[in-house]
């Protein structure tokens, strides 16, 4: 029987050995790619409402090697395509034995502003009622586009958890998509002003500086 969780530990737990033979020559990369890339597909469209719409893949390089492989969860709704738009994904840190789930943004389109993408980032949660206390966004941790996210340490994932907190990005995900519409039409003095106002309108705190270069 499949198990999502098996693969990613075997990812997390081998690949650093596997990066001493070139990508073009490891069964391994195949593996993962394509196998592992199936498997994770198949998962995904069990959980979603429509899977026509949601495309999933697992990348560990072109010609060699990333550090940190990624996979992506990505719905047509929601850009067009992953690298300009909301997506889901996974990052596995094998150096660390980690692996980070998550809400998360592209950069292309964005002219290198990363605080862009941050302050997008403030206003979906924003929208977002309540958030579990492990998927809260911490800024010294996560990277400018992420929304919110979890870390597991390898010997803590399970199928049953992966499941439960797949169900929970997706909802959230798809309830996000169309504000995530909305934001991305806004430029940076837009976000700015937007920004002040919920900063003062939800804790009556001065609120942070915020560059609005463009």
């Amino acid at each position: 029987m499949v198990s999502v969780s098996e693969n990613f530990k075997d990812l997390l737990n081998n690949y650093q050995v596997e990066m001493e033979t070139p990508k073009s020559e490891s069964e391994f990369a195949s593996k993962i790619e394509e196998d592992y890339g199936e498997d994770l597909k198949n998962f995904v469209y069990d959980i979603v409402g429509e899977p026509d719409k949601y495309s999933v893949s697992i990348d560990v390089g072109s010609d060699k090697w990333l550090n940190a492989p990624v996979a992506t969860i990505f719905n047509a709704d929601a850009g067009s395509d992953y690298m300009h738009g909301l997506f889901v994904g996974y990052s596995f840190h094998p150096k660390s034995g980690r692996l980070f789930v998550k809400i998360d943004q592209g950069i292309r389109g964005i002219g290198g502003h990363f605080d862009i993408l941050y302050m997008r980032g403030e206003m979906l949660r924003h929208c977002l009622d309540e958030v579990p206390e492990e998927f809260k966004f911490e800024p010294n941790k996560c990277a400018a586009g992420n929304i919110l996210g979890k870390f597991y340490q390898v010997d803590e994932i399970n199928e049953e958890s992966l499941e439960q907190d797949l169900k929970y990005l997706i909802e959230t995900y798809e309830q996000l998509m169309p504000e995530y519409e909305k934001v991305s039409q806004l430029n940076i003095m837009d976000l700015s002003i937007k920004l002040r106002e919920i900063y003062d309108q939800k804790w009556k705190i001065k609120y942070p500086k915020i560059s609005t270069k463009s």
